[in-house]
């Protein structure tokens, strides 16, 4: 996990000194509160806190005598699963209970909810190792492509293997990418049927943070990998 509040934001005990600086020191004009819990969050009461410390930032600009602000901006991550009905649910109930004030603004940064279930990723087996009980798979992609985020969010991605088999046994697996660094492993420890050499391995949910974050590192080129628009579920 990657705490964004060790980089950004700010503690409660300093929110009174920093207004006080940035409206009468800086001359700024300050017209609301952002915050951004991250798209790891898996449990939606985060939100609610969120709000409530914000709305704790606007009480403490009245007591300074700031003019009036007038923004909430509830920050980004939002994912294309059921959570975000749950997220929606507590950001409502919690604006009415903190934000009463119609005249507030309030607004979004939902960039990834768009993405990420657009996009599927094809990729080819092009090595395996047989150790014990485990199978271990190389995939042409890998961690410095369009795998970077599943070093932090790998429970996001759906996989599904497609084998030229009929049947196959279900083994203890693990996917590496195709670099020479240790640290490329896609997936470890899952269960996946048996896949030979050219086999087949599909990833879902890769339309957010996936080819844009990928590097050319090893020689690997991100720019290679073909992009195809399926238009058979167009309305």
């Amino acid at each position: 996990m990657r705490p964004l509040g060790k980089k950004f934001g700010a503690l409660p005990e300093e929110i009174e000194s920093l207004l006080h600086y940035a409206c009468n020191v800086a001359g700024l004009k300050v017209v609301g509160v952002s915050f951004h819990v991250g798209s790891i969050a898996q449990d939606p009461t985060i939100y609610r806190e969120a709000i409530a410390n914000a709305r704790a930032v606007f009480d403490v600009a009245d007591y300074l005598g700031i003019p009036k602000m007038q923004i909430l901006n509830i920050g980004g991550g939002f994912r294309s699963t059921s959570l975000f009905e749950e997220i929606a649910s507590v950001v409502n109930e919690a604006v009415q209970d903190f934000f009463p004030d119609p005249n507030l603004k309030i607004i979004a940064e939902p960039g990834r909810f768009f993405p990420e279930t657009a996009f599927t990723l094809v990729t080819h087996v092009i090595g395996k190792r047989v150790r014990g009980e485990k199978i271990e798979y190389w995939i042409d992609e890998g961690i410095y492509g369009s795998f970077r985020p599943t070093l932090y969010n790998s429970c996001f991605v759906g996989i599904k293997p497609i084998s030229m088999k009929e049947c196959c046994e279900i083994r203890e697996s693990t996917i590496y990418g195709p670099s020479c660094d240790s640290l490329d492993a896609v997936a470890v420890d899952i269960k996946l049927p048996e896949l030979e050499l050219d086999d087949l391995i599909v990833f879902y949910n890769m339309g957010a943070y996936s080819k844009c974050a990928g590097t050319k590192f090893n020689g690997f080129d991100m720019l290679s990998t073909p992009t195809y628009l399926d238009s058979t579920n167009s309305t």
